[in-house]
C-alpha cells in the first residue's frame, strides 16, 4: 500500500479509477508527449490497462516500474504522473 506523500502544495499518491480522463487527457497532450517515448495518439483501451495494471500494483514492488499520481493539494486536481523504480533487495 502506497501511503500518500503530501505537500504544502502538492500530494503524491497511488492511481484511483477516476484518475483515467485526466492520464488519458495528458498522454494526448503534444506537449508532454514530446519528452516522452510514447506515440499519439494515445489509445484511451491503452491508458485504461495502465491504470488498471497500476491499480491491481496496489504500490511499488522491488525491482518493478510503479506509477503514481500527483494532484493539486488544494482541489485535488490531477496534474500528472510520476514513475519509479525501487530496488531493496539488493
Amino acid at each position: 500500500m502506497f501511503e500518500p506523500i503530501r505537500t504544502d502544495r502538492l500530494v503524491l499518491r497511488a492511481f484511483e479509477a477516476s484518475d483515467l480522463d485526466a492520464f488519458h487527457a495528458r498522454r494526448n497532450d503534444p506537449d508532454v508527449a514530446r519528452y516522452q517515448n510514447w506515440t499519439m495518439p494515445y489509445p484511451r483501451e491503452r491508458a485504461s490497462k495502465v491504470v488498471d495494471e497500476v491499480i491491481a500494483m496496489a504500490g511499488p514492488a522491488n525491482d518493478d516500474w510503479w506509477m503514481g499520481t500527483v494532484a493539486l493539494a488544494d482541489t485535488g486536481e490531477v496534474i500528472g504522473d510520476f514513475a519509479i523504480n525501487l530496488t531493496w533487495d539488493s
